[in-house]
């Protein structure tokens, strides 16, 4: 019976080789591993921004929202000048 998947620990005693395995992984050549198109990026980009990004800053600055609306019609013109800074900073 054999099992492909036991693990052999090489033997390294003073004076012996270590031996190669059988299989050596091949080396990758130079065209085997291909980065991304500029479009591929741009595209994970997008969907990075508008399925994660967006959905975060809108809930993060919901009550910021209520305050600018509130200072608004109030006429707080500083209270709402900080809070639109606020919400750029954010």
């Amino acid at each position: 019976m054999t099992d492909s998947s036991v693990m052999v620990i090489p033997d390294y005693s003073p004076g012996r080789k270590a031996s190669q395995p059988e299989s050596q992984p091949q080396p990758l050549s130079p065209r085997a591993v291909e980065l991304a198109r500029p479009l591929d990026r741009l595209a994970a980009v997008i969907v990075d921004v508008f399925v994660l990004l967006v959905p975060v800053y809108i809930l993060l600055s919901a009550p910021f929202k209520k305050w600018l609306t509130a200072s608004f019609i109030l006429g707080s013109e500083p209270e709402f000048i900080g809070l639109i800074a606020c919400m750029v900073v954010l």
